[in-house]
């Protein structure tokens, strides 16, 4: 049963979503208590900014109280200049890849901030980089750390995928765009990716202030972002931040998905069932027309896609929200860590079992990989 703070949070992100001037009706006399949780659902989602914009379009008796305004207000502020510094970030960065030819393709994130009413107000994370060959992604590590980058103390362990940090940018090197646990559906995606290389598909987009990268083509980076969702959401959660990315991507392109080669991807992947259920919910909380999606809608109301949004309000972004408590002792912290995911994993069979199946082997290895790992590297 969503609450009240829920269903507005919920229609503030659908107006957002359109870029409209909301009706103040709604919000008129509310109680702090109420404003008080819709910001914390937007903080907790990493649309702080997004949302905010569109709370302080409201006239001046639906607005918060002065506070909260200006809390808001300060939030949608940092956002911006968030994602001015992480442009700045991009920039120099590229500069630095070009100087030695080490060419990439830009993942999720920043390039998608370009789909939204406001791009400046999508929050910015990390830089993704997909290089071409392992041989790249390998070169690239070392040049970074040579360029003063330092591996970030918490860069997960997954081969092909480590982390960067440089003053207040986060740069993630990637030798692959996915990290499923079964490898098959790594490979089937690797061979699309490397087929878009090779012949020459990658989008390129204007990011503002004369950045222009490549991205994954249309209908490969509409399947790809939502595998990103699923995987995040697989293991931990995931928050509405990422939901928008898929939705406003969608309406973006969605000329150019060919309904059958979609449904295609997602049947090869296993992941058409949860993605027909996150477009349910979509549908039913998020205004989407049905249109938008490009493969088969579920025929029936499945009591899954409100599992799926109560599971996404619940666990906020990359789901921290519900991650468990971290102790001091890191053994206990693992054990936490392993009881969630064999939770996590049951209650996900009905949807997705053959990802389910392989939650916690995936959880194992990632931290055996971890200890593993060669200092400094």
């Amino acid at each position: 049963m969503l609450t009240q703070a829920d269903r507005l949070f919920l229609l503030l992100l659908r107006i957002a979503m359109r870029g409209e001037q909301p009706d103040p009706t709604p919000f008129l006399g509310l109680k702090e208590s109420v404003w008080r949780r819709i910001r914390h659902l937007a903080r907790a989602h990493a649309v702080s900014g997004f949302v905010g914009d569109t709370i302080l379009k409201l006239p001046k008796e639906a607005l918060p109280p002065r506070q909260l305004y200006l809390k808001i207000f300060t939030e949608v502020e940092m956002t911006k200049e968030g994602n001015r510094r992480l442009l700045a970030g991009l920039k120099d960065l590229m500069t630095k890849l070009e100087e030695v030819e080490l060419p990439f393709v830009l993942l999720k994130g920043l390039g998608l901030s370009q789909y939204y009413p406001k791009p400046e107000l999508r929050a910015g994370g990390d830089l993704d980089l997909l290089y071409y060959s392992e041989t790249d992604y390998l070169w690239a590590n070392v040049f970074l750390m040579q360029e003063g980058y330092h591996l970030h103390v918490e860069s997960e362990a997954r081969r092909g995928h480590t982390a960067f940090s440089y003053r207040s940018t986060l740069v993630e090197n990637h030798a692959r765009a996915v990290f499923f646990d079964l490898k098959r559906h790594n490979a089937y995606f690797e061979q699309l990716v490397q087929a878009a290389i090779r012949e020459g598909r990658l989008e390129r987009v204007s990011l503002g202030e004369g950045v222009e990268v490549d991205t994954l083509p249309a209908e490969l980076n509409a399947l790809y972002i939502f595998i990103h969702i699923f995987f995040h959401w697989l293991h931990w959660g995931v928050g509405f931040r990422q939901y928008c990315d898929w939705l406003l991507y969608l309406e973006a392109h969605r000329p150019e998905l060919d309904n059958g080669r979609f449904t295609e991807m997602a049947q090869q992947l296993d992941i058409l069932y949860p993605m027909q259920l996150f477009a349910q919910a979509a549908i039913r909380h998020l205004g989407a027309a049905p249109e938008l999606f490009p493969f088969p809608l579920l025929e029936e109301d499945d009591p899954h896609s409100e599992d799926v949004l109560r599971d996404v309000l619940r666990g906020g972004n990359f789901g921290f929200g519900q991650r468990p408590e971290p102790a001091s002792n890191v053994w206990v912290s693992n054990w936490r860590k392993l009881t969630f995911k064999a939770r996590r994993s049951h209650r996900l069979y009905a949807i997705t079992p053959h990802h389910a199946s392989r939650i916690i082997w995936g959880s194992v290895l990632g931290h055996v990989m971890l200890h593993l790992r060669p200092r400094g590297w």
